[in-house]
């Protein structure tokens, strides 16, 4: 059975939006395997309002930048944190319970634990990224 569904490649394959020239950025890269992802957000009123990244790997950490990106834009900064907790804890999970998963276009994903790393690096650029900008933990 392949991890790589056609919505994975889907996700996969979507636009990022650039990070600018001389941002600051949050880098992160997965020793294993060389993937590679930078992120920088934009906040209005402590809510995220864009979120740029620039990512170089695998289908899994491509699509899951992206979906993360979806479910963080427009939210608050607490609420990013809540949501990253849940999905960090999401793949200690069992089989049985991955009807519960926070972003179920990841479900292939949680059936190869080698793998984890790669959808787990944008969380944590992103965490990194509110470190540096002084964004409050939960």
């Amino acid at each position: 059975m392949s991890f790589v569904t056609p919505v994975l490649l889907d996700w996969a394959q979507k636009a990022e939006l650039a990070i600018r020239e001389n941002e600051i950025v949050a880098h992160e890269v997965n020793p294993l395997c060389g993937d590679e992802i930078s992120v920088a957000l934009s906040f209005q009123s402590e809510v995220i309002n864009e979120i740029r990244m620039k990512t170089v790997g695998c289908v899994i950490l491509r699509a899951s930048s992206h979906l993360i990106g979806e479910k963080l834009l427009g939210i608050s900064v607490q609420e990013a944190y809540k949501f990253i907790k849940t999905f960090e804890n999401s793949f200690g999970i069992e089989m049985s319970e991955l009807d519960q998963i926070p972003i179920p276009e990841l479900v292939s994903i949680y059936r190869i634990p080698n793998r984890y790393r790669c959808a787990l690096l944008p969380v944590k650029a992103i965490t990194n990224f509110l470190s540096q900008s002084r964004c409050e933990s939960i």
